[in-house]
């Protein structure tokens, strides 16, 4: 499968124009306090080698000082297997993307920090990690933050899956250990002829 840079640099050989629209002004009209005003809000998008979003700020309200977001997304990648737009991580700070390195993270789950969410998916596995390349890209584990070493993030797990070796989903269990089945008819190859659930 070829990849989104290549299509990129095929289509502008063809006379294509492509736009990554980095910044974003809105501007709402605001007509229920006692006088009419105009609110700004700002969104700042960087994009990766692939044209994915790895970073997308909210301004939130541009008159406002210290309502803005940072939204980080992480990707799960196998150029040679064509998988390049697998979302691994995102995690939304409540900060401005130029400060993230200093954004507060909790050392337990007393408290969030400035840490809004974090949601991690691993692919082909049932351990997280930055690094993982999938084959397959089958969604086996998600997990949400519950805490933070520094900067490297200790999970708890939300849900596991598992697949037949059609990629059909065979087993979800929830973070309390309840699973629901899913059974196909022909088990194997061929046309299926009845789905079966149980809980």
């Amino acid at each position: 499968m070829t990849g989104y840079p290549k299509i990129r640099e095929e289509m502008l050989e063809a006379g294509a124009d492509f736009v990554d629209r980095e910044v974003v002004v809105d501007r709402n009209v605001i007509t229920s306090g006692a006088a009419t005003s105009t609110r700004t809000r700002t969104t700042t998008t960087t994009y990766d080698d692939y044209g994915m979003p790895t970073t997308v700020q909210d301004g939130g309200d541009d008159a406002v000082t210290g309502d803005e977001t940072c939204t980080r997304t992480w990707y799960a990648r196998n150029p040679a297997k064509g998988i390049t737009s697998l979302v691994s991580r995102t995690q939304v700070l409540a900060t401005t993307c130029a400060t993230v390195d200093t954004a507060s993270l909790p050392g337990t789950s007393t408290t969030r920090g400035d840490v809004i969410s974090d949601i991690a998916n691993a692919y082909d596995t049932t351990t997280w990690s930055a690094s993982q390349t999938p084959t397959l890209g089958n969604a086996r584990w998600t997990g949400r933050v519950k805490s933070y070493d520094g900067t490297t993030p200790s999970w708890q797990k939300i849900s596991t899956s598992t697949y037949d070796a059609l990629g059909r989903p065979l087993t979800f269990t929830d973070t309390a250990g309840n699973a629901t089945t899913t059974a196909y008819t022909p088990t194997g190859a061929g046309p299926v002829t009845a789905i079966g659930t149980s809980w």
